[in-house]
């Protein structure tokens, strides 16, 4: 199998971030890498409209044609998903379940704390 740079990495329009992370579905890590992301965009003075942190299920399932009409309904403007209720009953229940408990990303994105969250005690500062 071809590696991704062997694939796509003569492409003007493709970059690769020099520093390589662990990332953890839903940890700071996530952050730090968009972030890299963003530093990089600047530092090479690239011209962009959007930022777009998709996943893969995201890739997936739209061509450039969608995303790019999606997002022209809301120039300058952030957009985040918003799980509800009413819409997507299974996935607010399991991100409802989430909430539950104080995820706590260590050992630089290689693995969680997960402690109960305690709602009827209050921890001290």
């Amino acid at each position: 199998a071809r590696s991704v740079l062997d694939a796509v990495g003569a492409r003007p329009d493709v970059y690769f971030l020099k520093r390589s992370r662990a990332v953890m579905w839903a940890g700071w890590s996530m952050m730090l890498v968009l972030m890299d992301v963003m530093a990089s965009l600047l530092e090479r003075s690239l011209g962009f409209d959007l930022l777009i942190n998709l996943s893969d299920a995201d890739l997936s399932l739209r061509v450039d044609g969608e995303i790019r009409a999606f997002f022209s309904r809301f120039p300058g403007r952030s957009v985040m998903s918003i799980v509800q209720r009413k819409r997507d009953p299974r996935r607010y229940q399991m991100h409802e379940r989430f909430r539950q408990y104080c995820w706590i990303e260590c050992d630089e994105g290689k693995a969680f704390v997960i402690s109960k969250r305690d709602y009827s005690t209050r921890p001290e500062a």
